[in-house]
């Protein structure tokens, strides 16, 4: 497991103070970079430059609220499988909500692209709400959580192609 909160000094919670952990990461570089070692002895700087590259890997994963998601829910021991079993009715509203995203995209109707991606992107928030309160409340099942965790990569994923399309107009 990933020390990632521990090795930035930070609570272990999905709500991060983002200058706290900006701050806490630059010490950490100025303190492991490899130039301070200087000269040393080929094994000092390989332990200095492993050590750099944790401290980047951590920082990565809790700027990124996504990536930050799953370490928690790894810490609770729950498994981050990309095939998590969905009720059909979700599967079914994605199925809908992707046709129609396909079918705006192909009549040119930015407004309606728009408008579904305010529908998803609030969905989004919802599954994350619902993430973020029994994470760091410390409640919440399982398979609830991995349910809602899984809801969130649909959504991400969504927004995803809303992104692309929007790109292809510029």
């Amino acid at each position: 497991m990933t020390p990632c909160f521990e090795l930035f000094g930070l609570p272990v919670r999905f709500e991060v103070d983002l200058a706290a952990l900006e701050k806490a990461y630059r010490a950490a570089q100025k303190h492991a970079h490899p130039d301070r070692v200087g000269p040393a002895d080929a094994r000092t700087r390989l332990l200095a430059l492993q050590q750099t590259a944790a401290i980047n890997e951590a920082y990565r994963i809790l700027k990124d609220p996504m990536r930050r998601l799953e370490e928690l829910l790894r810490r609770r021991g729950i498994e981050i499988t990309e095939e998590q079993k969905m009720s059909a009715e979700f599967l079914d509203e994605i199925l809908e909500l992707r046709e129609s995203l396909e079918e705006a995209k192909d009549a040119g109707d930015r407004a309606r692209v728009r408008a579904l991606a305010e529908v998803v992107g609030a969905r989004r928030d919802e599954a994350l709400d619902v993430l973020r309160v029994a994470l760091d409340g410390g409640n919440g099942k399982g398979a609830d959580l991995a349910d809602a965790y899984a809801r969130l990569k649909y959504f991400a994923r969504f927004l995803g192609e809303v992104s692309a399309i929007e790109e292809e107009d510029e």
